[in-house]
């Protein structure tokens, strides 16, 4: 936060790639805590999630709770890139 403050940045983009599933709600609460404190200060939050085509909570894509960051994000930006697998 101090850093968006010095720069007079718009926000922040969070581009957290992997991590286990496990921490699926630490990473929720992390966003949701970066949030709340961004916008306080009159910033924005957005947040970089892997491609799944159906709901999961395991494997790569289980780390993201769309619906959860969804709420609590300015934007959530859902990366493809690596879907041919």
């Amino acid at each position: 936060m101090a850093l968006v403050r010095q720069h007079g940045y718009q926000g922040i983009n969070l581009d957290l790639e992997q991590g286990p599933a496990s921490d699926r709600d630490a990473l929720t609460s992390f966003v949701s805590d970066a949030a709340s404190r961004l916008h306080a200060i009159g910033k924005r939050l957005t947040v970089e999630v892997s491609a799944k085509f159906q709901h999961t909570t395991t494997g790569r894509s289980g780390l993201y709770d769309y619906a959860a960051l969804g709420r609590v994000a300015d934007r959530v930006f859902v990366m493809n890139w690596g879907w041919y697998w």
